[in-house]
């Protein structure tokens, strides 16, 4: 690690065996000969003088064989929405990028292709409008689609930030989270933002009353979905509404409604009609219905007539969101 100034001296000629390139917090002269053709990892921290993301393309395209990338508060804020000609990373498995706006990153992932990918993880100070990333994002990945989703909105930051992972069928793996912003439309953004005729796996929990309830009705029509993870508020929209039709949620068949210990006053003010809840999950031909949380006992629901169906019901302790199945 190099985390003092670095002069034009050091390297002047560049290791030629150097792999592994790690600098933190220093003054960089972005043009000496220490990113080359043999780095396959770089790390590069809250440097002094941040570049430009066009300047960082051409900087990584001396990088060919580079397999993971760590960004920290890199790039400068202002950046040049012209569209620039595409470069690749063939060798990148990894990713993670940390900046304050996501507009940098942005201009970034429209400047990259990075198929081989397996991981790309961006964290953002403030995002309020996650459109764009998430397109350039699966843009950059080779516009596959998403096999599952999952969505945390934490009522406050101190909980926890923020995010959406997103997972496609080439099990590559994406991660946008940010600390500040509009939490509320990170959701609806992401479900519009993304192609979703070949999602099978759900998972959304959020305590926020700006959330309006039409969600559900776009994951409703996914031919595809298997798996369902509703927690707190998000478990809440399900339960109001239904009976559900005839046509939502056609290929469902394992659903957990995941209600928090301090959220269960909510459910109790929730005029709750079990007997629709059992009826609409019998129609529904569920192979298994998790409730997790002690709230479930409220009115102590015969699930009887759900397991006479085949379908496997389990009560268990409330367990933290971020622990699912997925």
């Amino acid at each position: 690690m190099i985390s003092s100034s670095l002069h034009s001296e050091l390297f002047a000629q560049g290791p030629p065996l150097l792999h592994r390139l790690r600098l933190a917090e220093c003054q960089l002269i972005w043009a000496i000969p220490l990113f080359r053709q043999t780095l396959v990892s770089l790390h590069i921290s809250r440097p002094h003088n941040r570049i430009f993301v066009e300047d960082l393309l051409n900087l990584l395209e001396r990088t060919p064989s580079l397999e993971r990338l760590h960004l920290h508060n890199v790039l400068k804020p202002s950046w040049d929405a012209t569209r620039t000609r595409t470069r690749s990373l063939p060798r990148l498995t990894k990713a993670s990028l940390t900046e304050p706006f996501c507009a940098p990153l942005v201009h970034l992932f429209e400047g990259y292709s990075l198929i081989k990918a397996s991981s790309i993880i961006c964290e953002v100070n403030t995002l309020h409008d996650a459109h764009p990333l998430i397109r350039s994002i699966c843009q950059t990945i080779g516009g596959v689609l998403p096999h599952s989703i999952r969505v945390h909105l934490p009522y406050l930051q101190s909980f926890g930030r923020s995010y959406i992972a997103i997972t496609t069928g080439k099990r590559q793996k994406v991660t946008i989270s940010m600390s500040h912003g509009d939490r509320a439309g990170l959701l609806s953004q992401a479900l519009t933002a993304l192609s979703l005729e070949s999602l099978c796996r759900f998972a959304v929990a959020f305590v926020t009353e700006d959330i309006d309830t039409a969600w559900l009705d776009v994951l409703g029509s996914l031919t595809r979905l298997h798996t369902l993870e509703l927690g707190n508020e998000a478990a809440l929209h399900f339960m109001q509404s239904l009976p559900l039709s005839s046509n939502q949620f056609p290929a469902l068949r394992e659903l957990e409604l995941n209600i928090e210990i301090d959220y269960e006053h909510d459910l109790i003010e929730f005029e709750v009609d079990w007997e629709i809840v059992q009826g609409s999950l019998m129609e529904m031909q569920l192979a298994e219905v998790c409730f997790t949380g002690g709230v479930w006992e409220i009115g102590e629901p015969d699930w009887q007539g759900l397991t006479d169906t085949g379908c496997r019901v389990i009560l268990r302790e409330w367990t933290p969101f971020t622990r699912g199945r997925f």
